[in-house]
């Protein structure tokens, strides 16, 4: 699921810090856009306040100034322990290694510069570096070491070449982490810092795509091969190497209904490689997975320490662990982050969004994946309307959101323009959210971190997310939008549920676990932050809260990049290997990656174990009767029984095989009833002008699956005599049971 995330590099380096800067933060703080090392942001005047306008807490209540100048409601004692590491509230400094407000400079000497002359040397110098010091941040170095590590990394698998099967390439991500991590964990106990932080950040989300590299190597495909989801993925990106607009990845006759952002960069990716698209899948999943780690590392960054914002980075690829949901994953990893400095009308010190960045990330969330907006959509319009009622600039906070809004849709426009004209115009029955997933009946209520709250630290942590996201409601800014973005994300669930039990539809419920579990997790990691200060403040041992803390994020990398290699390693780890007690193997899906027969049949270089089979779709030798036809040009409309046939070609198809995974706009349950009517025409050359004229366009080529009974097309059975060989080339020959029909040029 690509990202395009921009940085707003002004709001990512703002309300920073971490516990051990705290006497840095005696004064004001430099603005973001500010030239001039300590110089304060201009403030707008102050605004009037009805007395119901101020809440009850004095630790949220801000003062009658400017939004860039709220006062700090905490006691001495919590500013003295808490300072710059403060993860609630008040203003913090631009980046933890900047030495904070410039003190008052000394009385300069009258020789210090001759008369009427030019700078003294090296002034220019020294003014580049003080310009340019606090841009070079916590996220900026995250970024640079993941833009230089993580394809190194890739290189790294590449030269090794290790098969993932055996013993030796099953331990490759454990051999760097503990190369990597024993190194850069010795280098944070000897100097923590921003940037050190930051750089643990970059390798260890360039860790995650070497990981998933060295899972995918010796194969074309990526993760679970292209097996349900998979193929349908492929298939968009096969698609977009002729098509420039959002289509639908089998019938390309109507607009996209799935967000298309990250298949159309792998299919246009493909065409500048001149490779095909489904091969780029695995690297497109590494990327995508790795990035969100990064992404979300630099998004929290601009409200959280560094060292708080790497704990959050890491935990969506651990609570949502499917590479073939890269885009899912990406997308969930913006989404928390962007939603708080987006929603809650915090200034731009405060790590508040621009509304123009704001904006560009919400339409990209959009069209890579636009499902957690639907889930959550409940919990953010009460929380606008709660930032609204209590915004001291309520008019400036809509405008905002205005602006956010309109760019939104103006960076998402290409998708979403299409789809309302499917919606408005094209019309249908949603077929495709039938589908009853066992999340639905095993876990109705999505509380599956109460049932077996010791089984996964996973877990608890999310319990503790829970409690603490309810206990800090108005104590900590950071817990109400988390708590209502869960509260309306558990609406969403807990009303489809009653929608599923009257009309069976679903609207996709149980994918609520994934926001569910990531806000919980997230509200964990903030609680137990707080928790843990306060403890230390009670304890009076604030002073090794630093190195407790890095410990304690430390064995959170540690947890989260475990449960990652063992799901996206192959499983059980060196197969090829290890000798292991006969009987079924509890195989996961990144063997089946290997199981994928190449298009020519033959077998991949590190093939999965034997007893792990996929059939065949021969699509190389049904290319050749097709090319060898209507040309190697020829885009034909094709009736495929394997959606495969899509992964591999961008020919348009009639239907989709499965009518759960179907798009709303194709009216799949007409066209297969059109497809059934076909099937009963026994005169040949009714067959063939009723194939060419059928009330959704002419079929040109037929895929079929070869049996005793006819030539089958899932459960509707077409027979040989149908087709009339001098309107139909017909291959009977091609390998797997497959036989092919080809209408000639001019009949």
């Amino acid at each position: 699921m690509t990202s395009s995330v921009d940085e707003d590099s002004s709001a990512a380096r703002t309300v920073t810090g971490a516990a051990e800067t705290a006497p840095a933060q005696a004064g004001p703080v430099a603005d973001a856009d500010s030239t001039t090392p300590g110089a304060t942001a201009p403030t707008d005047p102050p605004t009037a306040r009805r007395p119901e306008d101020v809440p009850s807490d004095p630790a949220e209540r801000p003062s009658d100034a400017a939004p860039d100048d709220r006062a700090d409601h905490r006691s001495a004692e919590e500013r003295a322990l808490e300072g710059s590491s403060e993860v609630a509230s008040g203003p913090a400094p631009a980046d933890v290694d900047d030495p904070g407000p410039t003190p008052a400079p000394a009385p300069r000497r009258m020789d210090a510069r001759p008369t009427g002359g030019a700078p003294v040397e090296g002034d220019a110098e020294r003014t580049w570096r003080r310009r340019l010091r606090p841009r070079i941040g916590a996220p900026t170095i995250a970024v640079l070491t993941w833009a230089a590590a993580y394809p190194g990394g890739a290189a790294l698998v590449k030269i090794v070449d290790a098969d993932p099967f055996t013993a030796q390439g099953a331990l490759v991500p454990a051999g760097a982490a503990i190369v990597g991590g024993l190194l850069l964990f010795a280098l944070a106990l000897w100097r923590s810092s921003d940037r050190i932080i930051g750089l643990v950040a970059g390798a260890y989300a360039a860790w995650v795509g070497l990981t998933l590299i060295a899972s995918y190597n010796g194969s074309p495909f990526g993760d679970s091969g292209l097996r349900g989801d998979s193929a349908r993925l492929a298939a968009m990106a096969t698609k977009f190497t002729v098509h420039t607009q959002p289509v639908d990845g089998i019938v390309s006759s109507v607009p996209s209904e799935y967000p298309p952002l990250f298949p159309f960069l792998l299919g246009r990716l493909a065409l500048q490689l001149d490779q095909p698209a489904w091969s780029l899948i695995g690297y497109g999943e590494a990327t995508l997975i790795s990035l969100a780690v990064v992404v979300a590392f630099v998004l929290w960054r601009g409200v959280v320490p560094a060292w708080v914002a790497l704990a959050l980075a890491v935990l969506p690829p651990w609570v949502f662990s499917q590479p073939r949901k890269s885009y899912e994953i990406i997308t969930l990893a913006v989404f928390v982050p962007w939603v708080l400095r987006t929603f809650t009308d915090r200034s731009r010190r405060e790590g508040g969004l621009h509304w123009l960045a704001a904006g560009v990330i919400g339409g990209l969330l959009l069209m890579t994946y636009q499902g957690y907006v639907m889930f959550a959509a409940v919990g953010l319009v009460v929380l606008v309307g709660v930032s609204f009622w209590r915004s001291p600039r309520r008019w400036r906070y809509l405008g905002h959101l205005v602006g956010v809004g309109v760019t939104a849709f103006a960076v998402a426009a290409w998708y979403l323009i299409p789809y309302l004209r499917g919606t408005l115009t094209i019309g249908g029955s949603r077929v495709n959210d039938y589908f009853i997933s066992p999340a639905i009946v095993e876990d109705p209520l999505g509380v599956w971190y109460l049932k077996a709250p010791l089984s996964a630290p996973l877990h608890v942590l999310q319990i503790c997310g829970l409690v603490g996201l309810a206990w800090y409601w108005r104590k900590r800014w950071w817990a109400r939008p988390l708590l209502l973005v869960l509260l309306g994300a558990y609406v969403y669930r807990w009303a489809f549920v009653l929608i599923f039990m009257h009309n069976g539809h679903t609207l996709y419920l149980h994918y609520t676990t994934r926001l569910l579990g990531l806000v919980l997790a997230c509200g964990g990691v903030l609680a137990l932050v707080e928790a843990g200060r306060a403890l230390a403040a009670r304890l009076r041992v604030a002073g090794s809260l630093r190195r407790v803390a890095l410990v304690g994020t430390a064995g959170l990398l540690v947890l989260a990049g475990l449960s990652g290699a063992g799901t996206w390693m192959p499983s059980p780890p060196g197969l090829a290997s290890v000798k292991r007690p006969a009987g079924p193997q509890n195989y996961n899906l990144a063997v089946y990656t290997h199981a994928e027969p190449l298009p020519d049949g033959s077998k991949q270089r590190y093939p999965a174990p034997d007893e792990v089979t996929v059939t065949w779709f021969p699509a190389e030798p049904v290319r050749r009767v097709v090319h060898e036809t209507l040309g190697p040009d020829a885009l034909p409309v094709t009736l495929s029984y394997d959606e495969r046939m899509y992964a591999y070609q961008p020919w348009p198809g009639y239907m989709a095989v499965e009518r759960l995974a179907s798009n709303t706009w194709t009216h799949w349950d007409d066209r297969r009833a059109e497809v059934i009517r076909l099937a009963g025409i026994t005169d040949p050359a009714e067959f063939a002008r009723a194939t060419g004229d059928t009330r959704f366009g002419e079929i040109d080529v037929f895929v079929l699956r070869r049996r005793p009974a006819g030539w089958h097309f899932g459960e509707i059975v077409f027979h040989p005599k149908q087709f009339d060989p001098a309107v139909w080339r017909i291959d009977d020959t091609v390998p797997s049971g497959v036989v092919v029909a080809v209408r000639k040029p001019g009949t």
